[in-house]
């Protein structure tokens, strides 16, 4: 009977302790974390806002195609990305260098590196409430 119920336990311990490891193998990187700086009504325009934020963009990272209510402009800070917009040849945009996006235009970006992380800070202006992002399929 001792024997049962230690083989039992074991077999018990040997299951989680496998489930928690398949857990952390399967964990991954979120691709971009998006920390907001600011949010502001746009003064004189009722129902617009400014937001700023910083997009951290993982080693090989991708945003996926997406786009914004309003008009981006974005900074470099650190790394290079790659901007992708539909319809349009990709171009890359490095530390120190900046580009804009217009309202609404679908586009992806990814980090131009598989080893290094990139940092970029983002204005964008749209209507008040509304998604910084919006996924586009």
């Amino acid at each position: 009977m001792k024997r049962t119920v230690a083989t039992f336990a074991m077999t018990l311990g040997a299951i989680a302790v496998g489930m928690m490891a398949s857990h952390v193998l399967v964990a991954q990187p979120t691709p971009v974390t998006r920390t907001t700086l600011q949010q502001k009504d746009l003064e004189g325009v009722p129902g617009k806002e400014m937001i700023m934020y910083v997009a951290d963009v993982a080693p090989g990272g991708v945003a996926g195609r997406h786009l914004h209510a309003g008009p981006e402009v974005a900074y470099v800070v650190e790394g290079s990305i790659v901007v992708e917009p539909e319809g349009q040849a990709a171009f890359t945009v490095k530390k120190g260098e900046s580009f804009h996006n217009p309202a609404k235009a679908v586009h992806n970006v990814r980090n131009g590196s598989t080893n290094e992380p990139a940092k970029v800070v983002v204005v964008l202006i749209g209507d008040k409430g509304a998604a910084m992002t919006t996924p586009v399929k």
